[in-house]
């Protein structure tokens, strides 16, 4: 008997859970209709392919009506695999808007269920996680929004000690970075150093560094914030985050973290001057 009121409660449980999900999906088509999905995946740390939810993008750029169903599947495999991480994108999700929007009655009990909201609270983003107090990339000044973007949800992973995530959403920082140097030293004219045209995506890290490396004293009027060095320091950053994103079983620890502290804010400052001079031109 007691086992068998374990499974129905499990089994309750599971409902809430579905169900809480389903709201939260009702809540993107809604309110947060544009969400950006491969920033979103990127967040959760999980290394999910996103053409295992082939529809997801494509329903929400084609206005489709099982957009919500899309966006339902994904969130629950999200859930499945971590719930910590699917708590942290919906509470991002969140946050890109409107946080009132939260407050809508419709929305509360999956809020609550998720813990992402107190009944006291609702009108507050999500209070249940920390508030964001540790600054582990100190930057002041922005090449443009999308950095700063990126940089407030790397705090923001540091501080509620989801470091996996942060490695991977680092990665990603210092990837567009150097896109971003490529496209302003070469602009469109010579695309195919940073894009395959072909693939109809951007080039891997790896590529972009040793187009660089191979052109570096191209950049010899921004050699103090940009040169070998830094490329080299980059380059353990891109191993390092190969790793993580292939391996969701690995762990990162705040020491980890803190180790490479300095040294990222050299990197990622160093960077931004050079992005910030290639924009004025030289």
């Amino acid at each position: 008997m007691e086992k068998e009121n374990g499974r129905l409660k499990m089994a309750r449980l599971n409902a809430e859970i579905s169900q809480a999900l389903a709201i939260v999906a009702d809540f993107i088509y809604k309110n947060r209709y544009h969400t950006d999905w491969d920033f979103v995946n990127s967040l959760s740390g999980l290394g999910i392919d996103l053409s295992e939810h082939p529809r997801l993008i494509r329903s929400q750029s084609f206005s489709d009506p099982d957009y919500p169903s899309c966006v339902l599947k994904y969130l629950s495999d999200v859930y499945e695999r971590s719930s910590n991480a699917a708590e942290m994108i919906i509470a991002h999700i969140i946050e890109a808007g409107d946080v009132k929007d939260a407050a809508d009655p419709r929305y509360r009990y999956a809020l609550e269920r998720l813990g992402l909201v107190t009944p006291t609270e609702v009108e507050t983003s999500h209070p249940a996680l920390p508030v964001l107090t540790i600054q582990y990339l100190s930057i002041k000044t922005y090449p443009d929004d999308f950095y700063a973007q990126l940089v407030e949800q790397i705090n923001r992973c540091y501080s509620y000690g989801l470091f996996l995530p942060a490695q991977i959403l680092i990665r990603k920082l210092l990837e567009n970075a150097l896109i971003d140097i490529l496209r302003k030293r070469y602009g469109f004219r010579e695309i195919n150093l940073f894009y395959d045209t072909k693939r109809r995506r951007f080039l891997d890290f790896s590529h972009l560094l040793e187009i660089i490396k191979e052109r570096i004293s191209d950049f010899e009027f921004v050699k103090d914030s940009f040169n070998e060095k830094l490329l080299d320091l980059m380059n353990k950053y891109r191993e390092v985050g190969n790793s993580r994103a292939h391996n969701i079983n690995v762990e990162v620890d705040k020491r980890e973290m803190d180790t490479t502290r300095d040294k990222l804010n050299f990197i990622v400052k160093s960077l931004f001057r050079a992005v910030g001079i290639l924009s004025v031109g030289r």
